[in-house]
């Protein structure tokens, strides 16, 4: 297990941005992107297992050339039947050699491309048995990335294919993928992601693209609580104008090994257009910080170490006592 890092966030802002803030931290914010993933997770299984293929005359390469994804789903044969599934499929693996974000446009695009293919319909049971043991040997190398779902077996298999049809309409508290969209190419790939070494030459694991992109290799708040401050004195944020109807909030939440980084603060400040301050810390590194952001831009910064005094000789005691500004603004000092 990690050492946890404490944050603690202040959050000033209007009366209608707070309350959207309120349901990101609380999860209760529709995942696009996981739904999106799900799909695509279907589309590439069947275009392994040779159920879909790529129709040539739709496919964008450039100059005709083929890449390690493209070698690994193409079917050499002058002439596809442009069946439905075919075409939604080419479509699907086109978006996916950009390797895009999962921005809302493009998860409602591949979940579009989805339910125009036919596969919500479509069962395993009808397949040759070398298309079943092709996927049986995906499943069993991924099912864990992809469903958490432990020992997989053969028996397992029509579950594990259904399961990827659920719909997500909430998700984790403080979910970082809904304010910096997740790639979809490390999505697949998963957290370890072993499996796709020959597919996508040089892919991240999400694992990876996690510590590059949020800071943290699980990005939510773990152990979130927040607090209405409206009626309180909140440390450290002065009112946005004199006259505007004004909200504060405070959230505690712990991140593994480390706190989040900059480009989360400034998305959630830009998206939401708040005042936002980051305390943080982690005991058992020793460090500490103190960020401030405004509508997208970081404003303030300070970093250090923490700050003990000795309490009892024999004992070898100490006693937290600064830097100042994590004192009384956080619940926890990590470790």
């Amino acid at each position: 297990m990690p050492n946890w890092c404490a944050n603690n966030l202040k959050i000033h802002g209007s009366l209608e941005q707070i309350a959207e803030i309120k349901k990101l931290m609380n999860g209760e914010v529709c995942p696009y992107y996981f739904n999106a993933v799900n799909r695509s997770i279907k589309f590439f299984i069947v275009g392994i297992a040779g159920i879909a293929q790529i129709i040539p005359s739709e496919l964008m390469l450039e100059d005709n050339t083929f890449d390690a994804i493209s070698s690994t789903f193409m079917v050499l044969h002058s002439h596809i039947t442009p069946t439905p599934m075919n075409i939604a499929f080419t479509q699907w693996f086109n978006l996916l050699r950009t390797n895009p974000d999962l921005s809302y446009e493009n998860s409602t695009r591949i979940i579009q491309l989805y339910e125009q293919s036919g596969l919500t319909s479509f069962s395993l049971d009808i397949l040759a048995p070398e298309q079943k043991q092709v996927i049986h040997e995906i499943m069993a190398a991924q099912s864990y990335d992809w469903l958490g779902v432990f020992g997989y077996a053969p028996d397992k298999l029509n579950e594990c294919w259904e399961k990827l049809d659920e719909t997500k309409t909430s998700t984790q508290p403080f979910d970082m993928r809904q304010l910096i969209a997740p790639k979809l190419i490390p999505e697949l790939v998963g957290f370890n992601g072993h499996w796709f070494d020959k597919v996508f030459t040089n892919s991240k694991t999400s694992y990876h693209e996690y510590i590059d992109t949020y800071g943290v290799k699980w990005p939510s708040g773990s152990d979130l609580h927040l607090e209405d401050l409206s009626d309180k004195t909140a440390t450290g944020i002065a009112l946005i104008t004199s006259n505007q109807i004004s909200h504060t909030i405070s959230v505690d939440f712990d991140t593994p090994w480390a706190p989040p980084n900059q480009a989360v603060f400034m998305a959630l400040s830009a998206k939401f257009q708040c005042h936002v301050i980051h305390y943080f810390c982690e005991q058992g590194a020793n460090f500490c910080g103190r960020h401030e952001y405004k509508s997208g831009e970081l404003i303030d910064e300070c970093n250090g170490e923490l700050e003990w005094r000795e309490t009892d000789e024999d004992d070898y005691g100490t006693e937290l006592v600064g830097p100042a500004y994590i004192l009384n603004n956080l619940r926890n000092y990590g470790g």
